[in-house]
């Protein structure tokens, strides 16, 4: 569902030329949900991976968790593994998505994973406030350390080119 669903497809194409047993259902309407038509395109899944580009926090992506709704009465029903992209609009590649959909493969998580998230980053920034008592918004600070890294390693980039 939505506007990565292209890449997503060309990924999907790439990875089944490489033999990899994967597929891919796109939904194009969320209400009404189309339950009885999931229920059926998944009947012989063991696995799904679904991707959101929004958070509701404390229920991770709302497609996946209206997914995981719409299979809770299905016998046998597919272990669900769920990825929040995009954040911020940050971009969703080609390469982070064979990455991701490899790691659902062979190292499944429970709970929502966030695309790129640099995870270094966030647990430094909680160890920081867990210390000493700062004002100002932990996101804006990850924000700015991220900003940083990026800005070095584009100067690193550019002076690797010159």
């Amino acid at each position: 569902m939505g506007s990565i669903n292209g890449t997503i497809k060309d990924v999907i194409d790439e990875m089944r030329a490489e033999g990899m047993p994967i597929g891919l259902v796109t939904l194009v309407t969320f209400r009404p949900f189309p339950v009885k038509a999931l229920q059926d395109a998944l009947a012989h899944a063991t696995d799904i991976l679904v991707i959101d580009k929004a958070l509701d926090p404390g229920m991770g992506g709302p497609l996946a968790s209206n997914i995981a709704i719409a299979l809770r009465h299905v016998a046998d029903p597919p272990h669900q593994h769920s990825a929040i992209v995009g954040l911020g609009g940050r971009p969703v590649t080609k390469s982070s998505l064979h990455r991701l959909f490899r790691q659902a493969m062979t190292q499944p998580w429970e709970g929502p994973h966030f695309l790129d998230l640099n995870e270094r980053v966030i647990a430094r920034e909680i160890h920081r406030r867990g210390k000493k008592r700062r004002t100002g918004a932990s996101a804006e600070a990850v924000l700015k350390q991220l900003a940083r890294q990026e800005d070095e390693k584009r100067k690193a980039r550019e002076a690797a080119h010159e």
